[in-house]
């Protein structure tokens, strides 16, 4: 079973990880606001590629672990479906810009989803409600997700709408990161003044 000590430093790559994927939204979301025709084919070919060199590193990274840590570690899985999605994301670009409202409405759902549910385990870390804030705040960020599904607004562009989800849902993660960075830091403190 992993310690806790290895499960902080697991949520802690997630949560960088997160930094970086947060601000390449951001850069897309505002290009697809003010020039949606230039980028949508363009942005599908570079996630694809950004697909399969992030189910590379995690199919390594799986491989590298302890096999004791395995059991715990979902790397291997991420990495084939990643490594999948970029193959078919480079393959059949055209089909994929069809879909790309459904694609990142799913994204920003299970991207939320997985914060709310780290959020939810990292509530043992703190005596205080900290970690049900931003338990909290993670459910609300699922919203944006099913807002770009169901398309309420006919008459705002969906790349637009779009645009304004991705960047909402972003910020607040980016912030959420912080607060997760600066919430683990915390619980070092206590943990080392108990020592």
């Amino acid at each position: 079973m992993m310690s806790v000590e290895e499960r902080k430093s697991n949520y802690k790559k997630k949560i960088w990880t997160s930094f970086l994927i947060c601000g390449l939204l951001i850069v897309f979301a505002l290009v697809l606001f003010f020039r949606e025709e230039d980028i949508i084919s363009t942005s599908i070919l570079v996630v694809g590629f950004i697909g399969l060199i992030f189910g590379i590193l995690n199919i390594l990274k799986y491989f590298k672990m302890e096999k004791k840590l395995r059991i715990y570690d979902d790397s291997l899985l991420q990495g084939i479906l990643m490594i999948l999605f970029g193959g078919i994301a480079l393959l059949k670009s055209d089909e994929l810009a069809n879909m790309l409202a459904f694609l990142i409405g799913a994204y920003l759902i299970y991207h939320n989803a997985v914060r709310l549910q780290i959020a939810m385990n990292l509530d043992g870390f703190s005596e205080g409600h900290y970690w049900k804030y931003i338990a909290g705040i993670s459910a609300g960020c699922i919203v944006p997700g099913i807002l770009i599904l169901l398309d309420p607004f006919p008459s705002i562009p969906l790349s637009q709408v779009i645009a304004i989800c991705i960047i909402v849902s972003s910020t607040i993660n980016i912030l959420q990161n912080i607060a997760m960075l600066f919430g683990m830091g915390k619980f070092d403190e206590k943990t080392t003044d108990q020592k």
